[in-house]
């Protein structure tokens, strides 16, 4: 029985989810910072942004408010769901080290400023 393969994509991801795995993913491997272990964690951070994307598209197409209960205008719930799909992926992203605070780096600090402070003299 052949292996799963960890790095591949799930089959239900969008495209966008699939292309920004592949480029996650590799950017991982190359600064040394992939586990397999971390699978799940990622495919949260994942399917977070494309629940956040989701979310905003439909947004887009009803408008930013809908109708609610009473008849009144409300927020559309899909901005909610947005804000929390996105405040999941941040902790995520923070988890896996994709953020510049979590690998170390000055707010200000570039991928180059960053890859050369970690580097320097290696």
């Amino acid at each position: 029985m052949a292996e799963k393969d960890w790095t591949r994509p799930p089959k239900d991801l969008d495209w966008e989810s699939r292309a920004r795995w592949k480029w996650v993913m590799g950017a991982l491997k190359t600064r040394g910072l992939w586990e397999d272990t971390d699978v799940d964690l990622f495919e949260g951070y994942i399917r977070a942004l494309q629940t956040a994307r989701e979310a905003r598209g439909l947004v887009r197409e009803e408008g930013m408010t809908s109708v609610g209960s009473m008849k009144q205008k409300v927020e559309h719930p899909g901005l909610k769901t947005e804000r929390e799909a996105r405040r999941d992926a941040l902790k995520y992203a923070t988890a896996l080290r994709l953020t510049p605070e979590a690998r170390g780096a000055t707010p200000t600090e570039s991928l180059e400023d960053e890859f050369d402070r970690t580097f320097a003299g290696a």
